[in-house]
């Protein structure tokens, strides 16, 4: 038993250590964004197409019907996760991070048409998220049901549902249950008492009184965390080794047959994409960072330099995830889907490379 054991433990020890460092889910974008690109340029190429165009429906009697192919549950539906933890980590550097001393929120939205009741409904309920924030509500419970329901409001009023997550994210209390000094207090006394309680140490199978005591320190545990920070925590694996490569591998899958590297270059939108991200990004994020300094409206983090700036500027052009999703929004035409698809991959393979050349090769400290 034990040798299985030990076996598993084998196994299991590189998993672990994968899934716990934070270029993980990066490793996974590029891998499935590799299979994706393989998958349609080989003969099964068709079968990568009609997978996310699979329609799947979900009927809530007379009420309401939801049909929509895989695809669109994907960038409407989990993508909304994605937004929500985003908006999560953003209201978290509002708070106490490095944006702690700036206020701008931009929200952007592409649509067609605008249904007027279905926003005046995410608005009610929008307001009744704060309410629930301003009278100190900390369970997940409502505010997951009333982001389920803002998120079918805004799919049915026209605006991109994945505003939903962004603006569900910002009625999360960032207040705990617990101050530090009740929490330690608390804690202490329990582990007291569990040690206290009974001679048995190899478990707590046998002993009512010490499971009761572990329980209670779990519950405390969840009482000192924002419900931000349970949020945050408990969706971001989801998000990182699920949702974002399960995007790549729905919208990254672009067929390379019959194009030639020059006329994707010469293409107005290829050509462009690629000019924003590469060039773009370093004048936009080290222009304005070096004005907002000089300006004395912002400071340098600490350890940074000008030149860690500039190289963290080049990075940015590896803007996938969002480029690709707004190009899904912007673009209807597939075949000028498919050129900005190419642009977002040609720009930020430039982007990172360059950018690593960058960093790696100058001199003084990264």
């Amino acid at each position: 038993m034990k040798n299985n054991k030990d076996l598993i433990q084998i196994i299991l020890k590189p998993i672990n250590a994968f899934l716990h460092q934070e270029a993980s889910g990066g490793i996974l974008l590029i891998i499935f964004t590799l299979i994706a690109l393989v998958w349609a340029n080989t003969p099964f190429a068709d079968s990568y197409h009609h997978l996310w165009h699979t329609h799947i429906s979900l009927s809530f009697g007379n009420l309401l019907t939801l049909d929509y192919p895989l695809h669109y549950w994907i960038n409407d539906g989990l993508m909304v996760i994605f937004f929500f933890t985003i908006g999560l980590e953003i209201k978290r550097e509002l708070l106490v991070g490095e944006l702690s001393s700036l206020q701008l929120v931009i929200a952007a939205f592409y649509t067609e048409e605008i249904s007027v009741m279905a926003l005046i409904i995410a608005a009610i309920i929008v307001f009744i998220l704060v309410l629930l924030n301003k009278l100190g509500t900390k369970s997940l419970i409502p505010y997951s049901i009333l982001g389920i329901l803002l998120w079918l409001a805004s799919l049915k009023s026209g605006v991109h549902a994945t505003i939903a997550g962004v603006l569900l994210a910002f009625t999360i209390p960032a207040s705990s249950r617990y101050d530090i000094n009740k929490f330690s207090r608390k804690v202490k006394e329990l582990i007291n008492k569990f040690v206290e309680t009974g001679d048995d140490w190899k478990n707590v199978l046998n002993n009512a009184e010490r499971e009761y005591d572990v329980m209670a320190i779990e519950s405390s545990c969840r009482n000192i965390l924002t419900p931000l920070q349970r949020f945050e925590n408990g969706l971001h694996p989801w998000v990182a080794f699920l949702i974002i490569p399960l995007f790549a591998l729905s919208n990254a899958g672009v067929s390379l047959s019959g194009l030639s590297f020059f006329e994707v270059l010469l293409s107005e939108v290829s050509l462009g994409i690629i000019i924003g991200l590469f060039i773009g990004k370093q004048v936009g994020i080290f222009g304005f960072s070096f004005l907002a300094v000089k300006l004395k409206l912002a400071s340098l983090p600490e350890g940074v330099n000008w030149k860690n700036l500039y190289g963290a500027g080049i990075l940015a052009g590896i803007g996938f995830t969002m480029s690709l999703f707004i190009a899904g929004l912007a673009f209807k035409d597939p075949a000028l889907l498919d050129l900005s698809k190419i642009g977002v991959l040609t720009g930020s393979i430039i982007s990172g490379i360059l950018g690593f050349l960058f960093l790696r090769l100058s001199p003084g400290k990264n």
